[in-house]
């Protein structure tokens, strides 16, 4: 096919190229005339286009052709078609979606019988839904395993993220919450949607710089952005109240 269309454009070309070039000599009654031009472009060969025509092109491929043995006349063309194991693995994960907790455990099983591909090892994306999927189906010690895998791993999401807010301010230690805001800025960025549970944070478990800059990310969503505003208010008043949220 290839060949058959370079064969077409070459074509064109020679037409294209056809009315455009001068004659070398032309007479009329005995009277001649050179053309510097003409007669150049016939010395040097630059006239010739250097495209075949399409039977020009395709002559010399069917003699090879012939000429091959048979098993590689018959062969595809082209390589084997690649295989993205990777893909074919996330795949596998959108059948974690059951609303049968038997089926579930069936296509963890399926899932975790094939060892996960190199260039998805410690991504959160695979971990994060092993992690939901196990607490679905009511294993609680591999819902937690792969649920700490996420949080130790980097490159985490805002999903973790909340995940893991939820883990330090259990714990109440002010240096995991702050490096655990810390990090949310710099893995995910300041998200709207992480900024209520970070006022929070900041708020019950005194960090006042940290809470400062939350509030005034707060603040300047008054305008554009109402709910986030709203739910500030709302985590400020429970972080007042001194009691654990739930989010």
């Amino acid at each position: 096919m290839a060949v058959r269309r370079l064969g077409q454009y070459g074509k064109g070309v020679q037409l294209a190229q056809a009315p455009q070039t001068p004659q070398c000599v032309t007479g009329k009654n005995g009277n001649y005339q050179f053309s510097l031009k003409g007669c150049g472009k016939v010395l040097s060969g630059t006239n010739e286009s250097i495209y075949q025509s399409s039977e020009g092109r395709l002559e010399p491929i069917a003699k090879l052709a012939v000429s091959l043995p048979p098993e590689q006349r018959r062969r595809r063309q082209g390589g084997p078609l690649p295989v993205f194991t990777s893909t074919g693995y996330m795949f596998r994960l959108n059948d974690l979606v059951s609303s049968n907790r038997e089926q579930l455990k069936a296509t963890l099983a399926k899932i975790e019988a094939q060892p996960v591909p190199t260039t998805l090892q410690g991504n959160v994306a695979v971990t994060n839904k092993l992690a939901m999927a196990y607490a679905i189906a009511g294993d609680a010690e591999r819902a937690k395993s792969y649920m700490r895998t996420s949080l130790l791993s980097t490159g985490r999401t805002a999903w973790t993220f909340n995940m893991l807010f939820k883990e330090v301010d259990r714990n109440g230690d002010r240096k995991q919450v702050m490096k655990a805001i810390e990090d949310s800025h710099l893995e995910v960025g300041y998200m709207a949607q992480l900024l209520p549970v970070e006022y929070y944070l900041t708020k019950r478990h005194g960090l006042q710089v940290y809470e400062l800059v939350a509030y005034g990310r707060c603040v300047s969503n008054v305008v554009d952005d109402v709910a986030t505003y709203n739910a500030c208010s709302k985590f400020e008043k429970l972080a007042q109240q001194g009691g654990a949220a739930s989010w």
